[in-house]
This record gives C-alpha cells, structure tokens and sequence, in this order.
C-alpha cells in the first residue's frame, strides 16, 4: 500500500514541476519571436513588447489577488 501512494505522490511533484516550468519556457521561447511577430502584425517590436509587460502585470496581480485568499 505504501508503495502505491508513494509513486502518486512522486507523479504529482513532478506534474507541479512541468506546470511550473511552463510560463518560464513559454517566455523564452516567445522572446525570440519578436520580430517576426512584429513584421507579421505588421507592427513594431516595441509594441510587441507590450504583451509582455501586460503578462507580467497580470501575474502579478493574480499573486497580489489569490495569495492572501489562500492563507
């Protein structure tokens, strides 16, 4: 019986590892995609750029909003 519990918990830490790397590998993977985002939105990277401020700006605000509702 303990065997079996210990590999679901083993599966659940490494699923909360994965959900956790997501945001920063999807940034990483954006950034570089700039430009060619800018040229197909017809547009300038610095207002590309503005998605990215307006993502860090929401994370912190759902940090700001749901970390003291689970204290």
């Amino acid at each position: 019986m303990m065997e079996k519990s210990g590999k679901k918990r083993l599966q659940i830490v490494f699923i909360l590892g994965l959900l956790t790397a997501i945001g920063p590998f999807s940034i990483d993977m954006y950034l570089p995609a700039f430009p060619a985002i800018a040229r197909e939105l017809n547009t300038t990277v610095a207002q590309v750029m503005l998605s990215l401020s307006s993502f860090f700006i929401g994370v912190s605000a759902g940090q700001l909003l749901y970390g003291p509702l689970l204290e």
